[in-house]
């Protein structure tokens, strides 16, 4: 094989491996309930919230749906039984979260296509320009998402009423 062949494969090698590590971390990410996390002063339970389930963490971890409770009658206990609904922001991230994934996913066939079928790797060498705006946006976007993620459990620490 070439010297050009060698680096090609390498470099696709290396761009699969970086895609199917950001989509373990996408995964883990998205399914991490402890984003926010209010803790008891008095006790060791803790209250969290992610893109997922609330969950109120003790002995036995219990969770339940955004929004399944009512402020007058739920299953968690002081001081944790007054809690808001998710923001509009989190409803955002939890959407562009499962856009993003998609889109991972997406890609990541492709390139296992182009790797086993040869016809799939001439239309992406006749479309590269199409094909390399696709990857680049999407890399933008999880970069983007992960940045507004950061941001809202920075500044959205207090969701809950005292």
């Amino acid at each position: 094989m070439s010297d050009v062949g060698d680096s090609k494969m390498c470099t696709f090698i290396y761009s699969v491996s970086c895609s199917i590590i950001a989509e373990i971390l996408m995964i883990f990410g998205y399914s991490n309930n402890a984003w926010l996390v209010v803790h008891n002063p008095d006790s060791s339970e803790q209250f969290q919230r992610g893109l997922n389930d609330d969950c109120f963490k003790s002995d036995t971890i219990r969770c339940s749906p955004w929004c399944s409770y009512s402020n007058s009658t739920n299953g968690f206990p002081v001081p944790f039984h007054l809690v808001l609904p998710p923001s509009a922001a989190m409803y955002a991230a939890l959407h562009i979260a499962r856009i993003l994934l998609v889109l991972q996913f997406m890609w990541f066939s492709f390139c296992i296509l182009c790797c086993c079928n040869v016809k799939a790797e001439l239309f992406a060498n006749q479309y590269k320009n199409l094909v390399m705006y696709f990857s680049g946006s999407t890399g933008f976007f999880r970069f983007f998402f992960h940045f507004f993620s950061l941001c809202v459990s920075l500044l959205r620490m207090v969701f809950f009423t005292p």
